[in-house]
């Protein structure tokens, strides 16, 4: 046997010995903070592989798979949803494919990736439709955002627009909301709770009147919003 041969052997063996190792789901839950909030439901799937988006305003669901050979079938229906739903509320092309560019891999085959949720999770993020009536001028306008609905460390949220920057801020009181929306200025109003973790936020001032809605067409928004006000 050779020195050389016996080198090749002692390195072979030390790779294998660092490996990453597979993991449970509980031991993913003590790791990362993501996996904490979703381990219910991670757990009732068997999940092995969890992807998601990594930017703290993009939407923040996530797919899964339960097996090794469904990997990049968990990337696909993550970035298919993706576009889904914020194409329902109205996002252009160019947010939609800011969101899928900025995602990946969370844990992968029982073992946690590199991913900036696995660090710090703290709001659950819905896209949504916002539509504003103007009292003063009769003139009703909407557009595409993206709500923080579930806070994971207090009880303050936020609300960005189509280019990802902050337009509101919100609390609220067992359901009682106070907004401050820029140069909409403060509103108040309540928070409604639907099916699916869907969200409804109708709010008001002495000139505006203001709906949120998580997950909903335009059109089915300007129904509402016609309804409520």
């Amino acid at each position: 046997m050779t020195r050389s041969f016996i080198l090749i052997s002692a390195l072979v063996l030390a790779t294998i010995g660092t490996a990453p190792q597979a993991q449970t789901i509980e031991t993913a839950a003590a790791k990362s903070k993501y996996v904490t909030v979703f381990f219910k439901n991670l757990k009732r799937r068997n999940a092995s592989t969890v992807y998601a988006s990594t930017k703290p305003y993009c939407p923040s669901f996530y797919w899964w798979a339960s097996r090794a050979t469904s990997v990049e079938r968990a990337k696909r229906g993550f970035q298919n949803q993706m576009a889904r739903e914020m194409g329902i509320a109205g996002f252009p092309s160019s947010a939609i494919d800011h969101c899928v560019s900025n995602s990946g891999f969370l844990m992968q085959n029982r073992r946690l990736v590199e991913h900036p949720k696995n660090d710090s999770f703290t709001d659950f993020v819905q896209p949504a439709t916002m539509m504003i009536r103007d009292k003063k001028t009769g003139t009703t306008t909407s557009a595409p955002v993206l709500v923080e609905t579930n806070s994971y460390t207090d009880k303050k949220w936020r609300i960005f627009d189509q280019n990802f920057s902050e337009i509101c801020k919100y609390t609220s009181d067992r359901g009682a909301l106070t907004m401050r929306c820029g140069s909409l200025g403060t509103l108040i109003g309540q928070s409604i709770s639907e099916r699916d973790n869907r969200w409804i936020f109708p709010i008001k001032s002495a000139r505006y009147d203001v709906v949120f809605m998580t997950r909903r067409s335009q059109n089915y928004v300007a129904s509402r919003f016609a309804e409520m006000f």
